[in-house]
């Protein structure tokens, strides 16, 4: 991460080993209303490519789970730059998924989103 200061940025500085992995962690999103970095990684366990995944906590404290968002959020393919809409519960990411994919059913609710 990096801090953001008048003028630009300061150095930025590994977020530690419950975020950072081995492999590459890329499109960060931090909700500070939750205190939760989403991210995606393929450095971690998962479905295949790039992955998405959230913890909470900031700015180097971070606090276990590690959660692995699970499908239809992620796929085999590359699911990456994942946000979220000001409601917290509708969200956008972006995949290189080989068809289109539809959700028919809501993945979280505004009381208690289980993604979150």
């Amino acid at each position: 991460y990096a801090i953001r200061e008048e003028g630009g940025f300061r150095e930025a500085v590994n977020a530690g080993p419950m975020v950072n992995s081995s492999g590459n962690e890329v499109t960060p999103f931090y909700v500070p209303q939750t205190h939760t970095l989403y991210f995606s990684s393929d450095g971690y366990a998962g479905m295949g490519g790039f992955d998405i995944f959230s913890i909470q906590g900031g700015l180097g404290v971070w606090h276990a789970p590690l959660r692995h968002l699970p499908p239809p959020l992620n796929s085999p393919a590359n699911d990456v730059y994942f946000v979220l809409a000001n409601d917290t519960c509708h969200g956008y990411f972006a995949s290189n998924r080989q068809s289109a994919y539809a959700l028919t059913e809501p993945v979280c609710s505004v009381s208690h989103p289980p993604y979150l």
